[in-house]
């Protein structure tokens, strides 16, 4: 299986298997600020590429509520985790 057959499966998936790995019923839990750091460790043991860049963007959309466009899941990844540990929360 290539990388980008292993994108296919995951896309989409990205914020579901976040709220899982929380063991929280609801997308919503993701934005609140006491679930943020916990999402830290989560993030850093996931690889990137296993999620479309598309996912990640919304990731970013949806938890941080900004929009931003990256080019590579590495990058948004980067910042996803920067921005929550920046914040404190």
């Amino acid at each position: 299986m290539t990388t980008d057959d292993r994108e296919v499966l995951h896309q989409g998936k990205l914020l579901d298997e976040l709220a899982k790995e929380l063991h929280s019923d609801y997308l919503s839990d993701l934005r609140l600020p006491a679930n943020r750091l916990s999402l830290i460790p989560l993030l850093n043991r996931m690889e990137p590429s296993l999620y479309s860049i598309k996912d990640w963007n919304d990731a970013i959309s949806y938890i941080l509520g900004e929009r931003r466009e990256f080019e590579t899941q590495r990058d948004a990844r980067k910042y996803l985790i920067s921005q929550i540990l920046s914040s404190g929360n």
